[in-house]
């Protein structure tokens, strides 16, 4: 059934041997199994429109059963798979087991990755009227479906041609089941034109695009290929044992990327390691602005209704989808804009002091019964609703960097914090030097720091003490969101609010230190203060 396949061993039995003919069909019972399995892949794991390469159009995916004939399977073709030393290849029962293994060998398929041209690409509508599409865009589409075929593939998928863009319904499949074709397909055949070698990676625009960070991580197995239609070293392959890793190029995809190797070679989708995820994208850029968070649907394997033209919408979207799927406290670990909780774009996680990066790296790789912090933060209407470890901090009036700021108001720009004891035995933490903060905002940050009386450290990673209380240990690092409040009248005081900070920080502990949590509404800045009993 393929080249794999018939490069396999062949074994040694006599009587399975003469079993076996070309015309000979498996039993009824095995061959109604293989085309329920044929059935699903083609209507749940394949793309809706594929190119049928030996004839160069587009077919649906209701026309694969009358093009590859799963119903015409043979023994034959059941018995050319591998088989693993405790089963006879001629039994029913291996025969049953390898029915998945023989569907996805009969409907594999190569997917495209690529930079479109700024114009002259192939559409759907060029390749289903009359007469051949022409130009560099579809020359291109020639070479790659000539590469699949390389492969074996009959079959091929590219975003160019494979999608009817004039359909809304269509679009969205399409974008929302993205990543799960990438995956499903036999092999990426990604085309990197700025590159002639491993060495141009660097300067390669393919690895700066917001689409293909999942085209990367998505395939089992992907092949580049460069200006010219090169390729460039062995590829990659993910748990298939089709071939060895080359090293060369994943070591140049992690230098270029900043994905670790592990990741490239065993990438798994999932609300997990959400900062380090964001900072994959924080440098890719999207023609349009909702793709920055629909290029992400499958990163993170969620999915939401696409409609272009909501712009920034789509961000806040996606933002509320991981604060609900989400278990750890990193999705927190971005700076957010002045007046926001949540970071408005992915390269907002790159802006953590390096005390904060640190502490993220720490706890990225903790079991889930381990990891630290709030699992069950929500957003509701009055703001995200949050457990934190609040501890109070006194802020220094004077400027310590002298930087002309009056002593009569805080200096936004220079922050120091620093804590006393909570009873007995000196500060919690070390003084804390804000002095990344920068006060871009200008006047607008000055008075958010005259509007607050007192000031706390939320500490988002604690460790769980019990429901109700968290702790720190000394000599950790721990990031926090800076709060503040405000005395009313009354002897009352005003909630905690999370006050604009140009950074993530993280505070050194230097004592141990247990204490009731406090539930907290993070809330914008320019919302007006509501009161708690003091």
């Amino acid at each position: 059934m393929g080249d794999d396949y018939a490069s396999y061993q062949d074994y040694s039995s006599s009587e399975a041997s003469d079993e076996i003919a070309s015309n000979v069909q498996p039993p009824e019972s095995i061959l109604k199994t293989l085309v329920d399995e044929f059935n699903r892949r083609a209507f749940n794991d394949m793309p809706s429109r594929l190119i049928y390469i030996p004839e160069m159009r587009i077919i649906e995916r209701s026309q694969l059963f009358s093009i590859l004939r799963p119903d015409k399977i043979t023994l034959a073709d059941i018995d050319a798979v591998p088989c693993p030393p405790y089963l006879t290849r001629s039994t029913e029962e291996w025969r049953a087991e390898r029915v998945h293994d023989v569907v996805e060998e009969l409907t594999k398929y190569a997917i495209f990755s690529h930079r479109w041209l700024p114009a002259g690409e192939p559409t759907f509508q060029d390749m289903t009227r009359d007469g051949k599409p022409i130009g560099l865009g579809y020359e291109k589409l020639m070479k790659f479906c000539e590469a699949a075929g390389t492969y074996g593939c009959v079959l091929a998928w590219s975003d160019t041609c494979c999608i009817n863009k004039e359909s809304s319904a269509e679009l969205d499949e399409a974008i929302r089941s993205m990543f799960k074709w990438y995956r499903a397909a036999y092999i990426c055949i990604a085309y990197l034109a700025d590159s002639e070698s491993v060495r141009d990676f660097t300067h390669d625009a393919w690895f700066t695009r917001g689409w293909t960070l999942q085209e990367l991580l998505a395939p089992r197995r992907i092949k580049f290929y460069g200006k010219g239609w090169k390729p460039l070293g062995d590829g990659l392959a993910r748990d298939t044992g089709a071939s060895v890793l080359d090293e060369r190029i994943m070591s140049a995809i992690s230098r270029v990327t900043n994905i670790p190797e592990e990741e490239l070679s065993g990438f798994e989708a999932g609300t997990d390691m959400v900062h380090m995820k964001m900072t994959w994208a924080a440098n890719r850029q999207t023609t349009r602005q909702e793709d920055r968070a629909y290029s992400l649907l499958g990163i993170f394997d969620v999915s939401m209704a696409v409609a272009y033209g909501e712009g920034r919408k789509a961000w806040d979207r996606l933002m509320e989808l991981l604060v609900r799927e989400c278990h750890e406290w990193e999705v927190f670990a971005g700076a957010a804009a002045f007046c926001e909780v949540l970071a408005p774009a992915p390269d907002r996680y790159l802006a953590v002091t390096p005390a904060a990066a640190a502490v993220i790296r720490r706890d990225r790789y903790l079991e889930p019964w381990q990891r630290p912090g709030d699992r069950f933060f929500k957003l509701t209407k009055r703001g995200l609703k949050v457990r934190l470890l609040v501890v109070e901090v006194k802020q220094t009036r004077d400027c310590p960097e002298q930087c002309g700021w009056k002593s009569l108001h805080y200096c936004p720009i220079h922050v120091t914090c620093s804590t006393g004891s909570p009873g007995k035995g000196g500060s919690v933490f070390s003084p804390i030097s804000l002095d990344a903060n920068t006060a871009d905002a200008g006047a607008i940050v000055y008075q958010q720091y005259g509007d607050y009386d007192e000031w706390g450290l939320g500490i988002t990673n604690y460790l769980s003490v019990d429901d109700g209380h968290g702790g720190l240990e000394a000599g950790k690092g721990y990031v926090f969101v800076l709060l503040g409040r405000k005395e009313l009248s009354g002897g009352k005081i005003s909630n905690w609010k999370k006050i604009y900070t140009g950074k993530v920080f993280a505070a050194h502990c230097e004592k141990d230190l247990q204490k009731p949590l406090t539930t907290v509404w993070l809330e914008s800045s320019w919302n007006s203060f509501s009161t708690a009993a003091r």
